[in-house]
């Protein structure tokens, strides 16, 4: 996700992935319909930077988006389900209070995670 590589990340899908964002109503489902969200408004992910993480015993990761000056921030927990080595499912938690919770850093410098 950091090399914002959606060719790569699209062969990591199964056939009919899920891909959403409660509470928006952005619901998508196959590998063309999340290729195409990736393509389009998902580019506003490009240059970020990932924390693994977990939730509810399933695995995830913490995305900061890029704020400038070798600075990230909080922007979204994204929560996988996986079966046979696929990816099934990705469900976005927004926003930074999410990340409290998690016990996530309140942003990422070049340097690490602070």
């Amino acid at each position: 996700f950091e090399a914002y590589d959606v060719a790569r990340m699209v062969r990591l899908l199964a056939d009919d992935a899920r891909f959403s964002m409660p509470p928006y109503e952005l619901w998508l489902q196959g590998r063309g319909a999340i290729e195409r969200w990736w393509d389009g408004p998902g580019r506003v992910c490009v240059n970020s930077r990932m924390i693994i993480a977990g939730a509810n015993g399933q695995p995830a990761v913490a995305a900061y988006h890029d704020a400038g000056s070798d600075r990230w921030e909080p922007w979204a927990i994204h929560v996988l389900d996986v079966r046979d080595g696929a990816i099934t499912a990705i469900t976005h938690f927004m926003g930074p209070a999410v990340f409290a919770e998690f016990g996530l850093p309140d942003r990422i410098v070049r340097d690490g995670p602070r």
